[in-house]
């Protein structure tokens, strides 16, 4: 599987750690968009299902890398309208054996025709 640089992994797991520990202070009542972006991003990088799981997998890839100084994830900004941008992060998924399952995809199988490939 790939991974990412550990730098670029060391800073995506840095920056997920201190906002979730900001907007937990700050009682917020549901992630930002900016958390649930790490959290998407640091899943689809360690090849993982669950924010937990990809933190694990994470740490446990860092502590077998040489040591790498930090680098803070490019700032995002937001997508053109006609284009999409992470909000349809939450309507990818996976399906059994790895494979992505989006609307596009599984639109044929809904139609009764073959998958794309």
């Amino acid at each position: 599987m790939l991974m990412p640089s550990p730098a670029v992994l060391r800073g995506l797991v840095e920056e997920y750690e201190t906002l979730l520990a900001e907007e937990t202070l700050a009682g917020a009542a549901e992630p930002s968009p900016r958390l649930r972006d790490l959290g998407y991003t640091l899943c689809v990088s360690t090849g993982t299902r669950e924010i937990r799981g990809a933190l694990a997998a994470a740490r446990a890839h860092l502590a077998t890398t040489a040591s790498a100084p930090a680098t803070p994830a490019a700032p995002r900004s937001d997508p053109p309208a006609d284009r999409p941008g992470p909000a349809t992060a939450s309507v990818i998924a996976l399906r059994p054996g790895g494979h992505l399952a989006t609307p596009a995809a599984e639109a044929p199988l809904a139609a009764g025709g073959a998958a794309a490939p």
